[in-house]
């Protein structure tokens, strides 16, 4: 991130990588992920959720898992969730 970027998220009062495509990851109780700047959906099953990100690959394991809402930014899970991780790049 470039000093005048920095300088900008600091005066605007937002926190580090708002302006690049770091994924930004919400977790709502232990029934809702929301998931912003994804690279797209790579797996999905109701026991499993994986999805391609600027710092890898991102995995949300449970139960009963859907994918309630997705568009070219944002991905909402719902279900029993029970791990988010990023997997290891071997």
């Amino acid at each position: 991130m470039s000093k005048a970027t920095g300088a900008l998220l600091t005066k605007l009062d937002l926190p580090e990588g708002t302006l690049d495509n770091v994924p930004c990851i919400r977790i709502f109780g232990r029934n809702t992920a929301e998931i912003e700047n994804h690279r797209g959906v790579l797996e999905f099953s109701d026991s499993k959720v994986r999805l391609h990100t600027a710092l890898g690959i991102l995995s949300i394991a449970g139960t009963e898992l859907r994918i309630c809402c997705a568009d070219k930014q944002t991905v909402v899970c719902t279900g029993e969730i029970a791990a988010v991780e990023y997997e290891s790049s071997r």
